[in-house]
């Protein structure tokens, strides 16, 4: 979240935060797994933001779940 946001003194750096959050949700973790669904989906890359969406939303992340469930009334 620091390279994200660059707080503490810690530089922006999207690139960086980026392989944090992927290291994070490989290993299993819920907040990463949403948030990289966020990533993809603002880049465009759909597909690759439900498969962290699911991931996230099969853990029970409430922000995921919501997300899946507006999807799919679309």
């Amino acid at each position: 979240m620091l390279y994200e946001s660059g707080a503490r003194g810690i530089g922006r750096d999207p690139k960086e935060a980026f392989k944090w959050y992927r290291m994070a949700a490989e290993y299993g973790d819920v907040d990463a797994e949403s948030k990289l669904g966020i990533i993809y989906e603002c880049s465009g890359h759909y597909d690759e933001a439900l498969i962290w969406y699911r991931k996230a939303a099969g853990q029970g992340d409430g922000p995921a779940i919501w997300i899946l469930d507006h999807l799919m009334d679309r």
